[in-house]
């Protein structure tokens, strides 16, 4: 049975900070980003893939084959512990909180949840063929991905986004929500889910925010999938679309040297991150000594100027993950690479904190 989680204190956060310096006093770095704490992860977690903050205290991180655990945010020492155990899942490459859920997917279709408040059990069921990536806010999880119909003909239909309700029997039959703009097939989603060049993320309000990153586009939806708007990605100048031929999806689908080396030839989104009631984009630049990130806030107005993440040196193929509590942000720097022991440095936790003077 999962464990209850801890609940977030009424005011501000508790405790006294553990500040890690990386190179440079906090704050140095960047525009407008405090660096408040920082903990490497330890061996026992070879594969942490998503990040969550349970409360400002700790968070829970997705971690592979190895299950969900939390870590202290406090305490850089403190050794992690289980929230749901390695012979309860198939694989968590992408981790979600709501009020009510801990929810957790994976790239080849298998979902799992279970109640935060400990009353009922983690259980998975496979909805998806390919789930891309997910977020959940009260009882929905919506998910960037496709699925097979009963017969095994891939989307059909040619979703690409899908919400589904979560009960404490299983889930509720998916809703479709976007369709690729190659129609029925999406062969966009079949070539290119490897690459995880989208995200989507609920903004807390109802509102979800979608960039499918195998094209065009940036939207936003209320809580019953009615489009609100979309922002044109392409004067962010990020990596939009995906139109791999059948040769290179399986030249790139075989292993992870030819997808990092196609990653780093190009400008990605990383993730969204929920920021004052709008989305910011984690968009990541790839370089000669290693990658930079950048925070892009959308609005009514259009995209905000954009804010470094002071993230340091990081290995040539790290990716960031990311969760916001308050003006704090959370994140999860990891290195794709085939084996853990190919990385150059272990998977760390960075916090942050946004300056008070910063803009929206």
């Amino acid at each position: 049975m999962i464990p209850a989680f801890r609940t977030p204190p009424p005011s501000r956060w508790r405790g006294s900070w553990l500040v890690l310096l990386l190179a440079l006093a906090p704050g140095a770095w960047g525009d407008g980003f405090t660096t408040l704490f920082e903990r490497s992860l330890p061996a026992s977690m070879p594969w942490p893939l998503d990040v969550r903050f349970e409360s400002p205290e700790s968070v829970v991180v997705g971690a592979g084959r190895d299950g969900v655990f939390r870590l202290s945010l406090l305490d850089a020492a403190a050794p992690p512990e289980v929230v749901v155990p390695a012979d309860e899942v198939t694989f968590v490459s992408r981790l979600a909180l709501s009020d009510h859920w801990l929810v957790a997917g994976t790239t080849f279709g298998p979902l799992g949840w279970g109640r935060r408040d400990g009353k009922a059990g983690y259980r998975e069921d496979v909805p998806m063929a390919v789930i891309m990536d997910l977020d959940a806010d009260g009882d929905q999880v919506w998910m960037l991905g496709s699925r097979r119909d009963d017969e095994g003909r891939w989307a059909p239909l040619g979703a690409i986004l899908w919400s589904v309700e979560l009960t404490g029997d299983g889930l509720a039959a998916p809703t479709p929500r976007l369709f690729a703009d190659s129609g029925p097939g999406a062969k966009e989603m079949a070539r290119c889910h490897v690459l995880e060049l989208g995200a989507v993320r609920s903004l807390g309000d109802g509102r979800w925010a979608v960039v499918p990153g195998i094209q065009p586009g940036v939207h936003l939806y209320d809580r019953d999938g009615k489009l609100l708007r979309v922002w044109q990605t392409e004067p962010l100048g990020f990596t939009d679309h995906c139109d791999l031929d059948e040769q290179e999806f399986l030249r790139l689908n075989a292993e992870p040297g030819p997808r990092s080396r196609w990653i780093n030839h190009r400008r990605t989104l990383d993730d969204i991150l929920p920021w004052g009631g709008w989305p910011a984009l984690v968009l990541r630049q790839p370089g000669d000594d290693g990658p930079r990130w950048q925070m892009v806030v959308l609005s009514q107005d259009g995209a905000a100027a954009p804010l470094p993440l002071p993230v340091g040196t990081a290995g040539p193929n790290a990716h960031l993950r990311g969760d916001v509590l308050g003006d704090r942000v959370v994140l999860l720097v990891v290195e794709y690479e085939e084996s853990p022991q190919k990385r150059t440095q272990r998977p760390r936790l960075l916090v942050l904190e946004r300056a008070a003077s910063e803009g929206p």
